[in-house]
């Protein structure tokens, strides 16, 4: 027995070393039917033929007629969003990616009733599925459209095999869309390493307006009014359920929500359309709000992220709603849509931002006050890929001016 662990423990390291010296090209586009016709080139390709010379003669003869039975195909995963890939109709359905992705990870939650779960996620009863899904996806140059109709075949979440395809170490070409690669959480939510990979970026002209509309965010007064009752509400119910770390960095979130929607109230009697601001000037609308300025937006989205609290607030909120309504289902919103909470953790991170980076203000829009984040140098986002890489390739029409994609050499170190 002890043998076989140390033998289980051997193969699991030589695996992981074959991952980490494995190269895989990364390529990206600017949309799904780029991609598309990527893997229809590929597909143009004649495979080396996998058969010795040596071999019996009888047999090259019998796979003569088409020369693509002879080789190896180009192992290619494909990846994409649920709005593309999901195959649960009563999900799909929905009317936006963000509805889709929230009841998703909603019924996925462990307190759902089972015959509310999806029967296509992968799990331990189903790992056969998944590993079929993975050999019917690598044996042949698939695009995005063949996935939902094969996941449907096996009846397996083409959504999250697909990321188990793209981690086997038999995969070399991974295709997705801009979003997937330039944002960090997605790449993060999605398991991929830029490490020691060749990424080939097409269409790269758009590169830059790529980055900065991924990292520009948005919130409004009436959605961070929204949040601050939300979380107050959760904050009261389960006050004496929260450990000391929870409660503190509630605390802090009830109170620099408050700060912003003091700000934004007083922007809002303003007889200026828009202004630019600064941090200083959003958190110093917090005067008597407990120290405000002392807050950490970086910890506190971090504890965001991790905690998930923004799905925990949505679903009491939700549920409240629900039974204020009766059992009619009258609480539960009707796209399955982001919870505002989420809004206001997007914003965050901006707030840690050098002022160079970008710019913050703020604007009336329809009788509401928007505060937003446009990114300007989006040098920052994109090193992390630079740096990462074994090597990064643009490819697109017109490139110039070359110095706004390219990572300063003494920027790289």
């Amino acid at each position: 027995m002890a043998l076989l662990e140390k033998l289980k423990g051997a193969a699991q390291r030589i695996e992981l070393e074959e991952d980490e010296e494995s190269v895989k090209i990364i390529y990206c586009s600017r949309t799904h039917s780029q991609l598309i016709q990527f893997a229809q080139e590929m597909r143009r390709v004649i495979p080396i033929s996998s058969i010795p010379p040596d071999l019996d003669d009888n047999l090259r003869e019998e796979k003569k007629g088409n020369p693509q039975d002879e080789g190896e195909w180009i192992k290619h995963t494909p990846l994409a969003s649920r709005k593309t890939l999901c195959i649960n109709p009563f999900v799909r359905s929905l009317s936006s990616a963000t509805a889709i992705n929230e009841r998703c990870l909603e019924i996925q939650r462990p307190n759902v009733a089972a015959e509310h779960k999806c029967p296509y996620l992968p799990t331990k009863d189903n790992e056969l599925k998944t590993s079929q899904f993975q050999d019917h996806l690598l044996a042949r140059v698939n695009d995005i459209e063949g996935l939902p109709p094969l996941g449907t075949k096996m009846a397996i979440c083409p959504y999250y095999a697909s990321r188990t395809a793209m981690r086997a170490s038999a995969t070399e070409v991974v295709t997705l869309p801009y979003p997937l690669l330039l944002q960090q959480s997605a790449r993060e939510a999605l398991n991929l390493s830029a490490k020691n990979s060749v990424i080939v970026i097409d269409e790269a002209h758009n590169l830059v307006d790529a980055i900065v509309n991924i990292h520009s965010v948005t919130v409004s007064l009436s959605q961070l009014r929204t949040a601050l009752a939300q979380i107050t509400t959760y904050a009261r119910r389960f006050k004496s359920r929260l450990k000391g770390r929870n409660r503190e960095y509630i605390a802090q979130l009830i109170r620099l929500v408050g700060c912003m929607v003091s700000f934004l109230d007083a922007a809002g009697q303003d007889d200026r359309p828009d202004a630019e601001l600064t941090v200083q000037d959003i958190l110093g609308g917090g005067k008597g709000k407990g120290g405000v300025d002392m807050i950490n937006p970086h910890k506190l989205g971090m504890y965001l992220r991790e905690s998930k609290l923004a799905r925990k607030v949505d679903g009491y909120i939700e549920h409240t709603a629900t039974q204020a309504n009766g059992d009619d289902g009258g609480g539960k919103k009707a796209d399955g849509g982001m919870p505002v909470l989420f809004h206001v953790q997007s914003f965050l991170l901006p707030l840690m931002d050098p002022s160079d980076e970008g710019r913050l203000f703020y604007e009336k829009v329809g009788g509401d006050v928007q505060m937003k984040y446009l990114l300007l140098d989006p040098t920052s986002r994109f090193k992390e890929l630079v740096e990462d890489a074994r090597a990064v390739i643009l490819a697109g029409g017109t490139m110039e001016p070359v110095r706004t994609l390219v990572v300063p050499e003494n920027d790289r170190s």
